[in-house]
């Protein structure tokens, strides 16, 4: 199933992703938000564990035309990993559900906030999920 999603950042007036699909295999109309996370990181896990890794030694040059396209989006990289550890999928997962139970970040389906990991989601109306990063002021005096 093809769903659609945003990172959006509050302070930001432009969203960190803009609605990007992203293929999930999840069969029923209905799901809650602890399902359809670990869907997201597993698939995320995934694409990151599929990279190439690309270890630089002293023959090695760095092609930038490769990068041009990426100017349009604020970043220049060159969709290689250059730390050869794979990461974890239930740790990510992990961390991924207690950032969502400390209030790390918000979720919305549209324009409604889903407020449990439990909670169910009709997924059939092909609404774009937002996930909102907060980010919290540090420091300062009293």
């Amino acid at each position: 199933m093809q769903l659609y999603f945003s990172v959006k950042q509050l302070g930001k007036k432009k969203p960190l992703i803009l609605k990007k699909a992203i293929d999930i295999p999840l069969f029923q109309p209905l799901v809650n938000l602890r399902r359809l996370i670990s869907a997201i990181v597993f698939e995320q896990v995934s694409a990151y564990n599929s990279k190439e890794v690309d270890n630089l030694d002293e023959d090695s040059s760095i092609k930038f035309e490769a990068a041009i396209p990426l100017v349009s989006h604020g970043k220049i990289g060159f969709g290689k990993i250059y730390n050869d550890k794979k990461a974890d999928y239930e740790m990510a997962l992990e961390n991924a559900l207690q950032s969502f139970e400390d209030g790390l970040y918000l979720v919305f389906y549209g324009e409604q906030e889903i407020k449990s990991l439990a909670e169910d989601i009709d997924i059939s109306e092909n609404n774009v999920f937002s996930f909102v990063r907060l980010v919290f002021l540090s420091g300062g005096y009293f």
